[in-house]
């Protein structure tokens, strides 16, 4: 298994990226399911079994690491401002805007908020909010249940658009010339995260305000130095070689360091990356038919857990198992029309005049997890 320096990701192509995304959005579900129910991480499968990551920031990681080797690629091909910054602009902020408009104004009356969209300032403060690619906001939403929050698996995607607009400033800057650089910038902010003790704040609209434009500091190195360690897997993308055996000694290393606390991170950027990176662009024709030329992982991170809340909402007495799979279906069908009828078309409008066939479209990644991830 070699890498290719052309990774095409829509449309007919011969690599897994479409799957791996898919499995991914749905190892977030399977996070969030006892989660949700539960309030805390007590029943998270690999939190339980590691005791130092859940599935759903590990699905947060493995997302962030393809769209870092996906976008720089499509930047590398094209470095000009405005056609970088319009396929960005187009591939995140159309689905997320309806995916929050539908949770303000379907899911919130559905689920007890319907009080607070009474107020024009409730709605100005979500239009700011959307803007700025924040996880909707209703008071009163789901008040008595274990998470009572709208959509908070939106949160990660501001993290994303902040890691294409890094892109872009290196990239005038001249420093994917240098791989070097780009290699001890990502080590240096998994470092600083490591090092450096950090709280996270969990949405809202209250006195956080700068958080919302820059980040919080503690997700913002994890995701950017997990974001700059997919850009160097495309850089040295040619020297890198994918063999079965190394895949089986990287998958051992990872193995044993989840379950050492400071090496978890630094694991999953690496020896996890490897082996994202080899299943990807392996020959395995059944994988790479998954989710290929029809891509609904955006849409099943968007909607999968407002769907759950409101099934639990409910039918509170359904089991986990039963919880999971449905959420995971409606959210499929979710992602599918979100595809049809918001990216799809999007993306057409920005077809390149050379290949009117093509859609471009980078990764991007829309994760979610609880508190932490």
């Amino acid at each position: 298994m070699q890498s290719s320096a052309g990774i095409k990701r829509f449309g007919n192509h011969e690599n897994a990226f479409g799957f791996l995304r898919l499995f991914f959005a749905s190892l977030v579900i399977v996070s969030h399911t006892p989660e949700l129910v539960d309030g805390n991480r007590n029943r998270e499968l690999l939190t339980r079994f590691f005791g130092t990551i859940s599935f759903g920031e590990l699905a947060v990681d493995a997302f962030f690491l393809i769209s870092g080797y996906l976008i720089l690629g499509s930047y590398l091909k094209l470095p000009k401002v405005w056609p970088y910054l319009s396929k960005r602009i187009a591939r995140l902020y159309p689905a997320f805007i309806v995916a929050s408009f539908l949770s303000f104004a379907l899911v919130a009356p559905l689920s007890g908020g319907s009080a607070a969209l009474a107020h024009l300032t409730t709605w100005i403060k979500s239009v700011v909010w959307m803007a700025l690619l924040q996880p909707p906001v209703v008071p009163g939403s789901f008040v008595g249940s274990s998470v009572p929050v709208l959509n908070d698996a939106m949160w990660t995607i501001a993290y994303e658009f902040r890691c294409y607009l890094l892109v872009l400033a290196l990239g005038l800057m001249g420093a994917f010339r240098y791989p070097r650089v780009i290699v001890a910038l990502a080590v240096g902010c998994l470092a600083l995260y490591q090092i450096i003790p950090s709280t996270f704040w969990q949405g809202g609209w209250g006195v956080h305000h700068i958080d919302a434009v820059l980040g919080n500091p503690g997700p913002s190195r994890r995701l950017t130095g997990i974001y700059l360690m997919g850009c160097v897997f495309f850089l040295y993308r040619d020297s890198i070689k994918f063999t079965r055996e190394a895949v089986a000694i990287a998958a051992i290393v990872l193995f044993g360091s989840l379950f050492i606390p400071w090496a978890a991170e630094p694991a999953v950027a690496t020896f996890g990356a490897y082996i994202i990176f080899a299943v990807a662009q392996g020959k395995v024709g059944v994988l790479n038919r998954i989710n290929n030329r029809n891509d609904i992982s955006y849409g099943v991170y968007l909607y999968a857990w407002p769907i759950e809340q409101l099934l639990m909402w409910y039918w509170p007495g359904l089991p986990l198992l039963a919880l999971g799979l449905l959420t995971f279906a409606i959210a499929c069908g979710c992602g599918w029309l979100s595809w049809l009828y918001v990216e799809r078309p999007v993306m057409r409008l920005l077809r390149q005049p050379d290949n009117p066939r093509r859609t471009d479209g980078a990764a991007v990644i829309y994760s979610g997890a609880l508190g932490q991830s």
